[in-house]
């Protein structure tokens, strides 16, 4: 859907899914509820 140095952003039904790729602590993919902003995203990985 979207994609931003390493974010790849997939909206579904159930959520939004963010696939977190690069120099981070825990890279993949994470599922968040409606409301995530980036820095939450940043914040998990």
């Amino acid at each position: 859907m979207g994609s931003d140095d390493g974010l790849i952003v997939h909206k579904e039904n159930e959520g939004t899914y963010i696939e977190v790729l690069g120099e981070v602590r825990a890279p993949g993919i994470y599922n968040f509820n409606e409301g995530v902003t980036i820095d939450d995203v940043v914040k998990r990985a």
